[in-house]
């Protein structure tokens, strides 16, 4: 079993928890789910943060499913909105559905669940913000986000130099800094407008 969220409107909370969530009724979307077949799908999130949106929404409630794992499935949901638009972004999604069990926590950015089965009363629950179950991240775009820096500091020992020169250049195109360069000594300094703080960076390689 997997431990997953899913948003339903207050008024069908109370009848979720006591009769299930039919999947003929409340599927969301229908798509080619791993084995190449069209199937109804639950859309449900990992992390209940995953959806800021619908988690700030008075008129919705967090629902805590317990799905059997081979009926729940994880795809990178930026790219099916994308591919809405886009038929080879929207292949490049069916090809990022894998069965749940077979997830990296951090490996999408905006991870998705296809919940493909209907669940019943016993295996849903209300989620209690703030009481329930701890999650380990504070959502599944800040993990992804963490992995991706953190495997280009591991090949670039001077990632976060140049991830910090890249950012104050662009500032200096918004009038924010002013840069002075040193190519002598591969050195730029950066001087905040407001403050006349300096920021002193080293010149990434390629310059």
């Amino acid at each position: 079993m997997v431990e997953v969220y899913y948003y339903i409107s207050c008024e069908k909370a109370s009848k979720a928890t006591e009769c299930g969530i039919k999947l003929s009724e409340y599927a969301d979307r229908e798509v080619e789910v791993y084995s190449n077949s069209t199937k109804k799908c639950l859309i449900a999130y990992l992390n209940p943060r995953d959806n800021m949106e619908l988690y700030n929404n008075k008129e919705y409630i967090c629902l805590k499913l317990n799905v059997d794992s081979q009926y729940c499935f994880v795809a990178q949901s930026c790219l099916y909105r994308l591919g809405m638009k886009n038929e080879y972004i929207m292949k490049r999604y069916l090809s990022s559905i894998i069965p749940v069990k077979d997830y990296r926590f951090g490996a999408y950015r905006r991870p998705e669940c296809l919940i493909t089965t209907t669940v019943i009363g016993d295996d849903i629950e209300i989620m209690k913000k703030g009481l329930d179950t701890p999650v380990l991240f504070e959502n599944s775009q800040e993990l992804y986000l963490n992995n991706k820096m953190q495997e280009f500091k591991d090949k670039n020992p001077y990632f976060n130099n140049d991830a910090l020169y890249f950012l104050c250049s662009n500032l200096v195109e918004q009038g924010k800094l002013y840069k002075h360069m040193d190519k002598e000594n591969r050195l730029a300094v950066f001087v905040k407008t407001e403050t006349d703080e300096d920021i002193i960076l080293r010149l990434p390689d390629e310059l």
